[in-house]
């Protein structure tokens, strides 16, 4: 049966479309990969890091060459290319994405796969927290640095538990709670510039990371309510990825150019949601309409620029752990 046949057996007539509730961190997530160049850049600056966990996955998991793998989350389609070329892969694999410009960027992505000579994917727009997949037909689902973009956790989980096969592997790739404590520590900075810089109507205050909203710590303690986990992978080590030319100083920075529009006001916590709302939406007007935000960029920038020039390189540190879990028997019962 080719591909193209199991996927209108798989997915039911009319269920398809984007996810997302009006969250603010779910249209981040989705701005920050929106163009599969920006993901592009994004994923090279993890696979910068020493011993890609990404590459230790597939050396040590066992995946049949003719499983039907859903990559959830599929970025710029580097596992899926990674899979059936590297690893001889088979079998079909199905991407999925979501993304506020999604028709144009998954004509990228198939573009992508078959000027890499990849004719056993296909890639789809849905909906994490809803997959359009029926019950038991998914041998091997990659959430590879995808859950914590998602706004209910436990929803997506519970679809992972439902679409698997028994005996299906869940392979769960997630940051530890130190990922990344220079690029965290320079977006604080563009905060601090801003605020010491311009007259705002309130003062900025920065949000917390993507990756807070799931972290590895939090995926140990989760995930073993959805799945028996069998192996358990980890990276990091303080300096572990080195930044030392502008193309990496580009990697390290892509997500912050992003992060203006969940940028917070500082405002009592009591006070009403509609008037945080208001306040957040003139403190954004404010930092936009006065180029603040760029120029904060510029600084962050040039600093980094400078101690490259100074020092040699930026080290950053990877914090990262894999889970790989299989599916249980379906008479367990699932544990909120």
């Amino acid at each position: 049966m080719g591909l193209f046949a199991i996927l209108r057996d798989m997915i039911p007539h009319g269920k398809t479309g984007l996810g997302g509730n009006g969250d603010p961190f779910d249209r981040l997530s989705r701005e920050q990969y929106d163009e599969i160049t920006r993901a592009s850049i994004r994923r090279g600056y993890m696979d910068l890091a020493e011993g890609d966990i990404y590459s230790t996955v597939f050396r040590g998991v066992s995946i049949e060459p003719d499983a039907t793998i859903l990559d959830r989350g599929c970025g710029d389609a580097k596992d899926i290319i990674t899979l059936a070329k590297e690893h001889g892969h088979t079998g079909p694999i199905i991407g999925i994405e979501t993304a506020i410009n999604g028709e144009r960027k998954i004509s990228d992505i198939d573009v992508r796969l078959k000027s890499n000579g990849v004719t056993n994917a296909h890639i789809i727009e849905g909906d994490a927290q809803d997959l359009a997949f029926e019950d038991n037909s998914i041998d091997v689902i990659l959430d590879f640095s995808v859950l914590q973009h998602v706004v209910d956790i436990h929803a997506a989980l519970a679809e992972s538990k439902r679409v698997l096969k028994p005996g299906g592997l869940h392979i769960t790739i997630t940051n530890g709670i130190e990922n990344k404590p220079v690029h965290h520590g320079y977006l604080a900075d563009m905060i601090d510039f801003i605020n010491n810089n311009y007259k705002l109507p309130f003062r900025a205050i920065p949000p917390p990371p993507l990756s807070s909203r799931f972290t590895a710590e939090m995926a140990a303690k989760v995930l073993p309510r959805y799945e028996q986990i069998r192996h358990e992978y980890k990276q990091g080590r303080t300096g572990n990825l080195k930044i030392d030319d502008s193309v990496k100083v580009n990697m390290l920075l892509s997500s912050l150019w992003t992060y203006l529009p969940s940028v917070m006001p500082n405002v009592p916590e009591d006070w009403p949601e509609e008037a945080k709302a208001e306040a957040k939406q003139e403190l954004i007007e404010a930092i936009h309409e006065s180029k603040a935000w760029r120029h904060a960029r510029d600084m962050i920038r040039n600093d980094v620029t400078n101690k490259i020039v100074q020092n040699g390189a930026v080290y950053e540190t990877i914090v990262r752990r894999a889970f790989v879990g299989r599916q249980a028997p379906k008479v367990l019962s699932l544990i909120r």
